[in-house]
């Protein structure tokens, strides 16, 4: 059986070229990511240094050297919403399996 059963999209904000010497910020897809998903105990929001007012989830995931999940302008798609990383912990301490807090954008 598989470990991690849902799937997220990693997208990130980047600056583009609007042909008439000016920038445009668009979304940009970087990757897929297989994950599990649960939500953040309202218990533990203050542990984690979290707003009670905003809806937090818990992505444990594993490592890619190909993604910056705390680059700036990153952020994840999952069940038509985006969500925004807030902490990063590496759960073994090997860069293989992290877990992701990522709080709703509004």
């Amino acid at each position: 059986m598989r470990k991690y059963l849902k799937r997220i999209e990693v997208w990130q904000n980047q600056a583009t070229d609007d042909t008439f010497g000016g920038n445009l910020v668009t979304e940009v897809k970087l990757s897929d990511s297989w994950c599990n998903i649960k939500s953040v105990p309202v218990n533990k929001y203050v542990d984690f240094g979290l707003d009670t007012a905003d809806q937090s989830i818990m992505m444990e995931t594993r490592w890619r050297n190909e993604l910056d999940y705390m680059q700036e302008g990153v952020f994840f798609k999952y069940m038509g919403k985006d969500w925004f990383p807030t902490r990063l912990y590496d759960m073994d301490l090997e860069n293989e399996k992290i877990v992701i807090i990522a709080t709703m954008g509004k």
